[in-house]
């Protein structure tokens, strides 16, 4: 019986056992042909060179368009005034705060007042010249002197009512009138001083109007003074035309040119100067801190950022 039943059921023919045969074989390569395949392939590592080529294009995009916005900030603030604290300390409790005349207040009073040498001989010089204070808001034009402090002092600032014809003096650079707008007459003899001048005297100039007068006023306090009376050519609207009419009737005092410290200005300090801008201040920082302090402005021409044209142009406002 079980000779029958196995010649029946587990007696194959030649063609049943090699397909049986393929059938096993096919099953075992199914089972471990994936760990073989393993030990002969080996998976590339995935090449991020592409990408990070793009994040590198996007850096330096960045970049560029931060030093391009730097560039263009320090060309549009070049007309915004920046001017210095006129107090030694703002918060100074040693400042005295009394009543006060602008026009005979003494230098000694001043100083109680809190404000600096600077200031107070800028207040005397424009006095010496004729200059009068007809108005509190007349002393806000004067150069060096900042808002905050003004409004410290505007309460306590009493000028008596005056008319003004009656107070022109020998040397004054402008005759009063009752419409001081309508008369632009200035004496044949007085130069403007650029440095000190306020909007009123400027804008008695032929061709300067209270725009460019505003105008230069805010250029001078963001270099820190002029120079050189050919620099109101780089205030913006101030045509060659004019500056050729005016420039017999002008001067510049340079003793008031405020200096920087060029071993010790930060680079937010330099950046601020229209002259210096963001690259150049940058490259002059770097250079001094991988060469240390420089012991004479000369060495400045070794700065690659600074051509001989724009060495000669901040000489004036740097000091060692």
């Amino acid at each position: 019986m079980w000779k029958k039943f196995a010649r029946e059921y587990l007696m194959f023919t030649r063609w049943e056992r090699n397909g049986l045969i393929i059938l096993l074989v096919a099953i075992l390569l199914i089972i471990f042909f994936p760990q073989v395949a393993i030990l002969f392939y080996r998976e590339k590592a995935p090449d991020f060179t592409p990408f990070k080529n793009q994040i590198d294009s996007f850096e330096k995009k960045v970049l560029a368009e931060e030093s391009k916005e730097q560039y263009n900030s320090s060309r549009e603030t070049a007309l915004e005034p920046d001017r210095k604290p006129a107090f030694k300390n703002e918060k100074s409790a040693n400042a005295v705060f009394f009543f006060f005349d602008p026009n005979t207040l003494s230098a000694e009073n001043f100083k109680k007042l809190g404000l600096d040498n600077r200031v107070i001989g800028t207040i005397l010089k424009y006095r010496s010249k004729g200059g009068k204070f007809f108005r509190k808001e007349d002393l806000k034009k004067i150069y060096g002197l900042s808002n905050e402090v003004y409004e410290s002092l505007s309460p306590y600032i009493q000028i008596p009512n005056r008319n003004r014809t009656a107070d022109i003096t020998p040397g004054a650079n402008k005759v009063f009138t009752s419409e001081i707008k309508s008369v632009k007459t200035f004496t044949k003899t007085t130069l403007l001083d650029l440095n000190t001048a306020d909007s009123l005297q400027l804008d008695l100039l032929p061709g300067i109007g209270s725009v460019l007068s505003s105008r230069i006023i805010k250029y001078r306090n963001r270099i820190g003074g002029f120079y050189s009376s050919a620099q109101l050519l780089e205030v913006y609207g101030l045509l060659p035309e004019t500056f050729e009419e005016i420039k017999g009737r002008i001067m510049v005092d340079t003793s008031i040119v405020e200096k920087i410290n060029i071993n010790t200005a930060t680079l937010d300090m330099l950046k601020k100067h229209p002259y210096f801008k963001y690259p150049v201040a940058n490259t002059i920082v770097s250079y001094r801190q991988e060469h240390g302090a420089f012991t004479s402005l000369e060495q400045l021409k070794n700065v690659d950022a600074v051509s001989d044209d724009l060495y000669y142009k901040i000489i004036p406002y740097i000091e060692l």
